[in-house]
């Protein structure tokens, strides 16, 4: 059995999606979007199997996403998913064995690995793709060593959860994808009832709870996934960190580089991740209609925003969403965005031509 033969055996039925080959080298594996041209990362390079729980994992089907709608994530709250390898040991092996090199080999190994020492935490996006035995052991004998951690941490770990199903699910975005790995069990500020990977899958749950999400073309829904997945990347432990959505821009158009999507979408989902925050400035008035649909380039664009807004208000914390937009509860919440969002629409109708 061929390389692409043994990969094709173990995906999933995608339609007539499956991995490609040309002069046997390995090429893309298509995410189930028959409309819209959307595929997973080029793994020419990347590990076939982790590639794989990614497709598992974003794929529109019914299954993953009733999973992900039904589970209790709220039971976690700051503590994070459960992991086998948990933040606090990661975190206290791999400053043991930083504390261990002089200081110019702890500099210099950390830039190679892209990690920062930050007040409260490991801070960066963690990069093991260029890692050489041979080139980081001239930096330090410890290069292995360190490698071992983060790669126990961000690329072998798994959720602790007895339920097969939801477990495998949840195994799919630990293993499958690395860099919202790199958040798991970050804790936010004592403002937040959540650690950063929980409130990035609560409001990934209560985005797929919307009804607008049914309204979604597929290519749009892995648009407003992957916003998502990727929108608090860049925050920093347990500080209020008011401008993380740039890095977290930085990073996922870093991440997108390994995605063989189309331009057009990878604009999308770092337009949505930069541009996350606007309704607050919407709702203070320090922007207007225009200034919000200025990087929307369709009104799937702007329904993706709704969607995404009222999600990540939401999932701040108990009190946040009333206290921001005095209502007293969830019914009132969501009536008083739906009116705010009014105006909105008839601008964004008029832009895209949309009738009403």
């Amino acid at each position: 059995m061929s390389k692409v033969e043994a990969i094709n055996s173990i995906i999933p039925s995608f339609g007539t999606n499956k991995i490609n080959a040309e002069n046997t080298d390995i090429k893309h594996v298509n995410f189930d979007m028959p409309n819209d041209s959307v595929k997973l990362p080029d793994i020419k390079n990347q590990n076939i199997i982790q590639m794989q729980k990614l497709s598992n994992f974003l794929s529109n089907n019914r299954e993953t996403e009733s999973v992900i709608k039904d589970f209790d994530f709220e039971q976690f709250g700051t503590k994070g998913l459960p992991l086998k390898y948990s933040r606090r040991q990661f975190r206290e092996d791999l400053n043991e064995e930083l504390n261990s090199l002089t200081d110019t080999e702890r500099l210099r190994i950390m830039s190679r690995f892209n990690i920062k020492r930050g007040d409260y935490d490991i801070e960066g996006m963690p990069d093991l793709s260029e890692y050489d035995k041979k080139s980081f052991s001239k930096i330090t004998e410890k290069s292995e060593e360190i490698y071992e951690t983060l790669d126990k941490f961000l690329n072998k770990n798994e959720v602790l959860i007895d339920n097969k199903e939801e477990k495998e699910v949840l195994d799919n975005l630990i293993q499958g994808f690395p860099e919202f790995t790199s958040i798991a069990q970050k804790k936010q500020h004592p403002t937040h009832d959540y650690s950063v990977d929980i409130h990035t899958l609560k409001v990934l749950q209560d985005s797929m709870k919307d009804p607008l999400y049914e309204t979604l073309s597929d290519e749009g829904k892995t648009v407003l996934k992957l916003s998502v997945l990727m929108h608090d990347l860049g925050k920093k432990a347990e500080v209020i960190d008011t401008g993380h959505q740039y890095l977290s821009t930085d990073y996922s158009r870093s991440i997108l580089k390994r995605f063989d999507l189309p331009q057009p979408t990878k604009k999308r989902i770092t337009n949505t991740i930069k541009n996350h925050h606007w309704f607050k400035e919407y709702n203070n008035d320090v922007i207007g209609a225009d200034d919000v649909l200025k990087d929307c380039k369709s009104y799937e664009d702007f329904t993706i925003y709704k969607i995404f807004a009222k999600a990540d208000f939401k999932n701040v914390s108990e009190n946040f969403m009333c206290d921001v937009t005095n209502t007293k509860n969830e019914e009132e919440y969501n009536k008083y965005m739906d009116e705010r969002f009014e105006v909105l629409d008839f601008v964004a109708h008029h832009k895209f031509g949309v009738n009403i």
